[in-house]
């Protein structure tokens, strides 16, 4: 319906993109399927934004726990409305900009770097609620403290990369270029890093 919307001949198009799910790149029905059929030599691809959401689940073992003992923490406290307000209460009585963790989901690639970076804003505060209502894991939060700060400015990078490729006027030519320009750009971040210079890590920094 779009395609003939804005009469666009469907002969003029030779690639398509998805995010991968079986409804879209069904090998036997699903909108590629489909698209095959009306023409024959399209080539199908993986959406990028989701390629590198895919590619960055792979972390090392210990940031791998650190961050499930993120997930966890942001559990305890949004999964009950009680908690929720009264974790609202100490962040506005510890003078935080925020007063509310933000849930991370599967589904959303952004929400990632953007719920890390959220609970980096109010780390002092839920580690001191955490205290009152599960120690063990407000302990394991701060014995995690490094690791979380650092996922914070990795998956801060990310969203940065996975924000600036979105949209309808981005071409393949303007993505390839950012893409490359990451790829440099993390060969400086390893470097710095090895030589404990945090200055492109402003959450390590602070610590």
């Amino acid at each position: 319906e779009y395609l003939n919307k804005y009469d666009i001949p469907l002969e003029n198009i030779i690639a398509v993109a998805t995010d991968g799910a079986l409804s879209m790149v069904g090998r036997y029905r699903g909108f590629a399927t489909y698209l095959k059929e009306k023409v024959p030599g399209i080539r199908t691809i993986h959406c990028v934004l989701h390629r590198q959401n895919l590619e960055a689940k792979y972390l090392s073992p210990k940031l791998h726990e650190a961050l499930q003992f993120c997930i966890k923490s942001i559990n305890q406290i949004k999964a009950q409305p009680l908690k929720s307000r009264l974790f609202a209460k100490l962040c506005e009585e510890n003078n935080e900009l925020f007063n509310q963790l933000l849930l991370h989901t599967e589904v959303r690639w952004l929400s990632r770097g953007v719920c890390l970076q959220r609970l980096v804003n109010l780390f002092d505060s839920t580690t001191e609620f955490l205290n009152e209502i599960n120690p063990v894991l407000s302990n394991e939060l701060q014995n995690n403290k490094n690791h979380i700060f650092y996922l914070a400015d990795l998956f801060g990078k990310f969203n940065d990369v996975q924000t600036k490729l979105q949209g309808k006027d981005v071409t393949i030519i303007q993505a390839r270029t950012i893409l490359l320009g990451f790829h440099v750009k993390l060969n400086l971040f390893r470097s710095s890093l090895l030589r404990k210079d945090y200055k492109y890590f402003s959450n390590l920094q602070q610590l």
